[in-house]
């Protein structure tokens, strides 16, 4: 059942947490977006410490503004941190703004292969996103 709390919202299963960020989500988070095969389809491309920072910050501020964002990922028993799956609203302006978006980074088997594995093994809600990615 999703904890609605304003302050830490949190959705979990046995298998899978999607919950607000922490302070040492930080370090696997610039080692994910520092990562080619990651970023391969990410615009600027890969990104330094600095930029992976100042991601996070943002998507921090996005749930201080919409109450939802993109949570982080942690895989009970496995790791900590594997990614980030949710909703964003886009701050850019476009011919189909404005809206929301889905969105997901998921650290690649060679980092994750347990995890990985067990979110694809059922019929998990990443199931289809980790096959697209």
């Amino acid at each position: 059942m999703p904890n609605m709390n304003a302050k830490s919202p949190c959705f979990s299963t046995q298998r899978l947490i999607l919950r607000r960020w922490r302070a040492t989500d930080r370090e696997p988070f610039a080692q994910l977006t520092a990562d080619p095969q990651v970023m391969r389809h990410m615009f600027p491309g890969p990104l330094s410490r600095m930029q992976s920072d100042a991601l996070a910050d943002r998507i921090e501020a996005h749930f201080d503004v919409h109450g939802f964002g993109m949570w982080a990922l942690e895989i009970p028993g496995v790791t900590p941190f594997a990614g980030f799956v949710g909703l964003s609203v886009p701050s850019y302006q476009a011919p189909f703004t404005p809206c929301v978006e889905v969105g997901w980074r998921i650290a690649p088997p060679r980092v994750v292969p347990k995890a990985r594995r067990s979110l694809t093994k059922h019929n998990s809600p990443m199931r289809y996103l980790l096959q697209c990615h």
